[in-house]
């Protein structure tokens, strides 16, 4: 339960600022996956599931979008050249 949490918490300040946005993009995946496969038998949009639905799918457009973020630090210091505008 405890690490629910701090992945949440933690894990999505991270992914704000942009601190090492993949890796704790996959922590929040799977968090919301399991979240939402708990509140699925409640309903849907009644029980609740589909907040975590959404960051379910807004944590797979981060991964498979493979792009920086132009306010990310870690692209920034590692000086990444895929910039989601030129």
């Amino acid at each position: 339960m405890s690490s629910s949490i701090y992945t949440e918490l933690i894990g999505g300040l991270q992914l704000m600022v942009g601190l090492i946005i993949h890796p704790v993009a996959i922590a929040v995946f799977i968090n919301m996956l399991v979240a939402t496969i708990t509140m699925m038998p409640k309903g849907f949009i009644v029980g609740g599931a589909f907040y975590p639905f959404s960051l379910i799918i807004s944590s797979l457009i981060i991964l498979l979008s493979g792009l920086c973020f132009t306010a990310s630090i870690t692209c920034c210091s590692i000086g990444e050249k895929k910039w989601l505008h030129n």
